[in-house]
């Protein structure tokens, strides 16, 4: 009969059993410790964790590990982490280990219902018990993309509201007779719609429009993974100091690239040699060669050299990749120049709307766009600051965990080496 035994996924054994009692004795891996410590202290609310007070009979091992005694007849993981036997707080500690391992909030949703529909009994053992908040990392990353798109939309509706302002400013002009209407200045001789659709005003916005796109704070990699522009990146070619070995645009088949250019088996072998000298054979595994930021520390060492496709009106021919920005930055702007392309129609679609038969403007009505924009604008920039200011403070409490943490698991390894 084999002594091996298996608790929460942890391997341990058999080491005892009275044959008249039924008593037992089992050796468990001390990693397994530190996971019940962690669960007691965060999911079950003690102040601390004593682990003779939580597991029953237990006592460290000489190699290291730790062992608690236990009968038959009713669920023994349950002795591992305080329970009674009836399987509650071994469940609970399970759907803890599910979270802790992929720390989302479908798992923690599934954690604190279960807590909630047990927790007359849970509370028997840990009277602190309740709804656990999570280690502040579920939402961290939809929380971090979230800002990001909400700082785009900010600059955009900024944006609209300014190109309004832009229009009235240098195109519009009241009339004197009745300042309540507005019309077309008269070097312009135009419709006020046939304008707003003309190139000579939106050629005019040009400059204006790069300005708002400069005031995008997310970063060029971000932009790239928003719009899903991998795939319009320029193809990039990879040499050795005798020729090329690697192009991203080869097809999959990596014997030529698009232009025909050949990729010589020579020299794939050399810069696969080259990269397990510099790095690993792992590394070379590992790699995502279709991937312009995998080569970037290769790129760095000056055996092998890495070039990508000139853009139209940016650089002709092989440009030298030197870091991603200056790679892809190009796609993410001509993408921009669309997105702001399209706030741009929204606005002119909204001054359409409310030009009269007789091609004018009514002040009040521009006035009440003014104001529409203004609340859109101000509407997205709380929403913003609100959940910057969220993401602040959640950085605090998870640097305050963090701590807590490193102090707890230094006073559990006093705790080992006393007892």
């Amino acid at each position: 009969m084999s002594n091996k035994v298996n608790f929460f996924g942890y391997d341990g054994k058999l080491t005892y059993e009275n044959q008249n009692t039924g008593m037992r004795t089992m050796e468990m891996d001390i990693d397994l410790l530190h996971k019940i410590s962690r669960f007691t202290v965060n999911v079950m609310k003690e102040e601390q964790f004593n682990a003779k007070e939580v597991i029953r009979g237990f006592r460290l091992t000489s190699n290291g590990d730790f062992s608690f005694k236990c009968g038959v007849g009713y669920r023994i993981s349950d002795e591992l982490v305080g329970g009674s036997g009836s399987g509650v707080m071994s469940n609970v500690f399970d759907l803890f280990l599910a979270y802790d391992k992929d720390q989302n909030k479908e798992n923690l949703d599934i954690l604190n219902k279960y807590i909630e529909s047990q927790k007359t009994e849970i509370n028997r053992a840990f009277p602190n018990a309740d709804k656990f908040e999570g280690f502040n990392k579920e939402y961290e990353k939809g929380k971090e993309d979230k800002l990001k798109d909400l700082d785009i939309e900010v600059v955009l509706a900024n944006y609209k509201q300014d190109m309004l302002e832009y229009l009235d400013d240098n195109f519009l002009t009241q009339y004197v007779d009745d300042p309540s209407k507005y019309y077309l200045s008269s070097n312009n001789d135009m419709q006020i719609k046939d304008f707003l659709d003309s190139e000579h005003f939106k050629e005019s916005l040009k400059r204006e429009t790069e300005y708002a796109m400069d005031n995008i704070e997310v970063s060029t990699e971000d932009l790239v993974k928003k719009y899903n522009l991998e795939d319009k990146l320029p193809a990039f070619r990879v040499f050795t100091d005798e020729g090329m070995a690697f192009a991203s645009d080869d097809g999959g088949y990596g014997y030529q690239d698009s232009k025909g250019r050949m990729i010589e088996p020579d020299e794939r072998e050399k810069m696969e040699e080259t990269i397990i000298d510099l790095k690993s054979k792992e590394y070379l595994d590992n790699m995502d060669m279709y991937d312009i930021k995998s080569w970037e520390d290769l790129n760095n060492t000056g055996m092998i050299q890495v070039y990508f496709e000139g853009y139209d009106g940016y650089q002709f021919g092989d440009v030298a990749y030197t870091d991603y920005d200056d790679y892809a930055k190009p796609t993410v702007d001509d993408k921009l120049k669309e997105v702001f392309a399209e706030k741009l129609e929204e606005m002119i679609k909204d001054v359409k709307e409310i030009v009269e038969k007789e091609d004018y403007i009514k002040e009040e009505n521009l006035d009440k766009l003014k104001e529409k924009y203004q609340k859109e604008v101000d509407n997205v920039e709380k929403e913003y600051y609100e959940l910057k200011n969220e993401l602040k403070k959640d950085n605090k409490s998870k640097n305050e965990y963090e701590e807590k943490e490193i102090e707890d698991e230094k006073e559990m390894d006093m705790w080992l080496n006393f007892n």
